[in-house]
C-alpha cells in the first residue's frame, strides 16, 4: 500500500470507528434503572459491530505490512511503529476482556453494568489515543522533507 492509499484508508477506517465508537458512547451514557433486558441487547449488538470492525482493521493493517511505507521512509521511527503494533495485541487483549463481560451482564447487575460501561469508555479512549499516535507518524512521514534540501 503506497503512502497516500495509506493515509485515505487510515482515514477513512479511523471516520468509521468514530462513528461506531459514538454510538457505543452514546448508548452507554445512562444506564436504565428498568427495562434493561433491551439495554443489554443492544450493548451487546453494538459493541460487537465496533470489536468486530476492530479486528478487521486491525488485522488489514497488519496483513497489509504494518505502517510498511512509514517505514520505508523513516526506518527512525521503527521503534515507534513496534510500539504500535505491539498496542494492537493489547487493544485485542482489552476487546476481548470486555466482549466477554458484556456478553455475561445481567440485567439485575447493577455494579457490573457500571464498571463496564466505565470500562468501555476507557477502552475507546485507548483506542483514540492510538488511532492519533498512527495518524502523527503517518502525517509526520508524508509532510517532512528531511534530508533532501539542495545545498548552496
Amino acid at each position: 500500500m503506497n503512502e497516500k492509499t495509506l493515509a485515505e484508508w487510515m482515514k477513512k477506517q479511523a471516520q468509521q470507528m468514530r462513528e461506531l465508537g459514538a454510538g457505543l458512547r452514546e448508548h452507554i451514557v445512562s444506564v436504565p434503572g428498568t427495562g434493561r433486558e433491551a439495554w443489554l441487547a443492544e450493548l451487546t449488538r453494538r459493541f460487537d459491530h465496533f470489536v468486530n470492525h476492530l479486528r478487521q482493521i486491525l488485522a488489514a493493517e497488519e496483513q497489509q505490512g504494518y505502517l510498511t511505507p512509514v517505514l520505508e521512509q523513516r526506518p527512525s521511527l521503527s521503534q515507534q511503529v513496534e510500539l504500535l503494533r505491539h498496542e494492537h495485541d493489547e487493544l485485542r487483549i482489552l476487546a476481548d476482556d470486555l466482549q466477554r463481560m458484556v456478553h455475561s451482564l445481567r440485567p439485575e447487575d447493577h455494579l457490573l453494568l457500571r464498571d463496564t460501561c466505565t470500562r468501555i469508555q476507557v477502552f475507546l479512549g485507548h483506542l483514540q489515543r492510538h488511532e492519533e499516535h498512527e495518524n502523527h507518524i503517518v502525517l509526520y512521514t508524508l509532510t517532512e522533507d528531511i534530508g533532501t534540501a539542495e545545498g548552496p
